[in-house]
């Protein structure tokens, strides 16, 4: 079986005889390739260079992508679960309804990334970048998103329930419509946080920056503001919450 690795344009990258899953590519120039639903699982993709290639519901589950360069990359329907993706840079890739549970990507880079409807189920997000993501509709059930930078990030309608928040910079990202419940807030920075319409529950902003933080009309529960700088908004509630 002859297999041909073509880029966008249509020039040869790479061609032998085998499939995909059977030869090391982690060290050839694949910038560009069309790769969609390739079978990768479980592979060592350490520093591979994927920068701009189509790997659309592609099977990478259990594969280590540390340092990989996935600037720009289609990664739309893939199934990264288990994935090791720390210190990856995954600037501007679209990962709509990506599978990324348990999946590691403490470090990685996804500013401007499209994760809308991803599944982020106890992923490790410890220190990422996903300043301006986008996130709708997204599940980050029990991920843990630590000294997190998410900065105009948008989390509308997400379910984030046992999320952790932690000590990140969070300053005008948007949780309009979003459902938390359990979540941690400790320290973070919400400066003008859009909190509009979301359903909150059992949350901790304990020592958080509030200042211009909106909750216009959210739902809120068993919260605590306890020690939370520039804390002024009006919750609405009747005595539920630790201010």
């Amino acid at each position: 079986m002859c297999t041909i690795i073509k880029n966008r344009k249509g020039d040869i990258l790479l061609q032998y005889e085998g499939e995909l899953a059977d030869i090391d590519i982690k060290d050839l120039a694949l910038q560009e390739a069309i790769l969609p639903g390739s079978k990768l699982i479980k592979k060592n993709l350490s520093g591979i260079r994927l920068s701009g290639a189509n790997l659309q519901g592609s099977f990478m589950a259990g594969s280590d992508l540390s340092n990989a360069d996935l600037r720009l990359t289609n990664l739309q329907f893939a199934d990264l679960q288990n994935a090791n993706l720390v210190d990856a840079d995954l600037a501007g890739s679209k990962l709509l309804f990506a599978m990324l549970q348990e999946a590691n990507l403490s470090r990685s880079k996804l500013t401007g990334a499209n994760l809308q409807g991803a599944f982020l189920n106890k992923a490790k997000l410890s220190y990422a970048n996903l300043s301006n993501g986008k996130l709708m509709s997204a599940d980050l059930t029990n991920a843990q998103i630590e000294y997190g930078n998410l900065i105009n990030a948008t989390l509308i309608s997400c379910k984030l329930m046992h999320t952790n928040f932690d000590n990140g910079d969070l300053q005008s990202a948007q949780f309009i419509g979003a459902h938390l419940e359990n979540c941690s807030f400790v320290n973070a920075n919400l400066e003008n946080v859009d909190f509009t319409n979301a359903h909150i529950n059992n949350v901790n902003f304990a020592g958080a920056n509030l200042l211009f933080a909106k909750f216009t009309n959210a739902q809120i529960a068993n919260t605590s503001f306890a020690n939370a700088k520039n804390y002024a908004c009006n919750t609405n509630q009747d005595n539920d919450n630790d201010i």
